[in-house]
């Protein structure tokens, strides 16, 4: 263990130790997370009467025996090591605390002390019982190394406040929210956007439609997410359009037709997202888009001899969210809005869900 250090993110902790977790605890009102690595005290088997010898320090071959855990506390939100300590360590801690204990009394009244310990029997158990109780509050105040404290944080206290036990939810819910992995979610939705349509369609009768949104996301860890999005919108343009027509019977005949040209825009993209200040009901991240869009362009006519014209394109797009957030009304669902740039819209909401 000596190449662990603060600061050190659980993957490269594992890699360290070359094992996996055996379990892990969370401290939700602490916001830790202790996790149990499985360990065995490594000895050296050489023959007994090489044990007074130099070759029985250092020689032999090694053996593996008693089985120990390894409590290693990592912060929640940022991920990264903050301490540890082993089965050992923390046997041993108690009779470290009472010697510290009866060192600050000492330095405090050194008279006192010296009288305690070379007094009756009685006197010396009083001296006892006094470090081992101060030595277990500073045990207790050091608990993030206990998993039997992480159980107990876990737990609202008997007799708490209606309000206390909301509170209490309220903090599980979101450490279950900040360590959760491999959340998805989909959305549907609506939209806006500068849909574009030619300065020719200023005399025409138009209509356009909203954006329609659907997207889909799944979290790969508490900061990322990835996704697909899939946009549409459409406008067109009606007009009459006459001319002449020449008939060999009945001479020239004027002619009106109704034309309507359309312009419609299908965008399918693959999307990354960065999330920040994830809360139990509120979720506020940014991200962007790389994907590809169907722009047609049509021309229609009521005359059954005219010919359809249609003119598709397929640009590469790229879509920029400078900021987007979730907001849940219920566990699995709630609704969302998100600013795009460039992109298929400017603005979009709707609804989300959890699955």
């Amino acid at each position: 263990m000596v190449g662990i250090n603060p600061g050190m993110k659980l993957d490269a902790v594992s890699a360290t130790l070359g094992v996996n977790p055996h379990g892990y605890y969370l401290d939700v009102n602490n916001g830790k997370k202790i996790v149990v690595y499985k360990y065995k005290h490594r000895y050296h088997k050489v023959l007994k009467i090489e044990v007074p010898t130099e070759h029985g320090l250092a020689g032999g071959s090694p053996r593996f025996r008693k089985p120990s855990n390894a409590y290693f506390v990592f912060d929640q939100y940022s991920g990264k090591l903050e301490g540890y300590i082993t089965d050992l360590g923390r046997k041993s801690g108690e009779d470290l605390l009472m010697e510290e204990s009866y060192l600050r009394l000492f330095l405090n009244n050194p008279g006192k002390m010296r009288k305690l310990k070379s007094g009756s029997a009685k006197s010396k158990s009083a001296l006892r019982s006094s470090l081992k109780k101060k030595a277990g509050k500073v045990k207790r105040s050091k608990s993030q190394s206990s998993s039997k404290d992480k159980l107990k944080a876990n737990r609202t206290p008997k007799g708490a406040s209606a309000k206390s036990k909301k509170k209490d939810a309220s903090s599980r819910s979101s450490a279950k929210l900040q360590n959760s992995e491999k959340v998805s979610t989909i959305s549907f939705g609506s939209g806006l956007s500068f849909f574009i349509t030619p300065s020719s369609w200023d005399n025409y009768e138009t209509t356009k439609m909203p954006v329609i949104n659907s997207m889909y996301d799944i979290s790969l860890n508490n900061v990322v997410s990835l996704g697909v999005g899939l946009s549409y919108q459409r406008a067109s343009g009606t007009y009459d359009y006459t001319y002449s027509y020449e008939d060999p019977w009945t001479g020239f005949e004027d002619i009106t037709e109704e034309v309507t040209v359309s312009r419609s825009k299908l965008n399918l993209r693959l999307r990354t997202n960065f999330h920040y200040g994830r809360k139990e009901k509120l979720d506020m991240y940014s991200g962007f888009g790389l994907g590809l869009s169907l722009d047609r362009f049509n021309h229609t006519s009521s005359d059954p001899y005219y010919l359809e014209d249609a003119s598709p394109n397929y640009p590469i797009t790229l879509q920029i969210i400078p900021i987007g957030m979730q907001y849940y009304l219920t566990e699995k669902s709630g609704v969302h809005v998100e600013l795009g740039l460039i992109g298929p819209y400017v603005v979009a909401f709707g609804l989300t869900f959890k699955l």
